[in-house]
């Protein structure tokens, strides 16, 4: 999970899909509850996964439940930790950004700029690195992880999509008929590119 694409979303995934979630893993004390809708539109207008969205907030804020956060408002909270220095934690007070503004400030600073994926977030060689942490991406990596279980793609689970706005002028009448079985023991950066190269060549034409 540290290295997959941020920028990807499971096909099918849904507002209840992330409330079941969230609701199975948070504490009692959670402002993240009932929040997947929110979630779900942070990832479509960000173009990021919104289970990244989710764990990202869930580190950050203590599940929402945090001062960072304004106590869970959705609206003006920071619930990614943007510009909570190590020694000036109380400037993150600045970006009180709501959970869909969080969401694009880090697509347009950080996945825009290549920053794609957990590790180069974290690991960057010292330079324009998210957090100090060192264990940062993993422990990210390791909530979005244990989403899989409430989280199914389609038919098989492994199907995946662009996060990424669509664009309203673009002809989406298109309906493509295509069955794909991902073999078994691929995880998900694996499935993604296994999926969009089936997706290819049936368009294609090639067998």
């Amino acid at each position: 999970m540290t290295k997959h694409d941020l920028g990807k979303t499971p096909k099918g995934i849904t507002a209840e899909m992330l409330d079941k979630w969230i609701n199975a893993v948070a504490p009692g004390n959670s402002k993240m509850r009932g929040l997947g809708k929110t979630y779900l539109k942070a990832g479509k207008e960000s173009g990021l996964d919104p289970r990244y969205l989710v764990a990202h907030s869930a580190v950050e804020t203590a599940w929402g439940t945090s001062n960072l956060s304004s106590k869970g408002n959705v609206e003006k909270g920071n619930w990614f930790g943007i510009g909570a220095f190590d020694n000036n934690p109380n400037n993150g007070f600045n970006y009180g950004l709501g959970i869909v503004g969080g969401a694009k400030w880090i697509a347009e600073n950080f996945y825009s700029k290549g920053q794609k994926t957990l590790k180069t977030m974290r690991h960057n060689n010292g330079q324009h690195e998210y957090a100090t942490d060192p264990n940062w991406d993993t422990t990210i990596a390791s909530i979005m992880k244990g989403s899989e279980k409430y989280i199914k793609a389609g038919r098989g689970g492994a199907g995946y999509g662009s996060g990424s706005v669509v664009d309203s002028n673009r002809d989406t009448t298109t309906n493509l008929k295509l069955e794909i079985d991902v073999p078994q023991g691929y995880d998900s950066d694996k499935a993604s590119d296994y999926v969009a190269r089936q997706v290819v060549n049936y368009i294609t034409g090639i067998k």
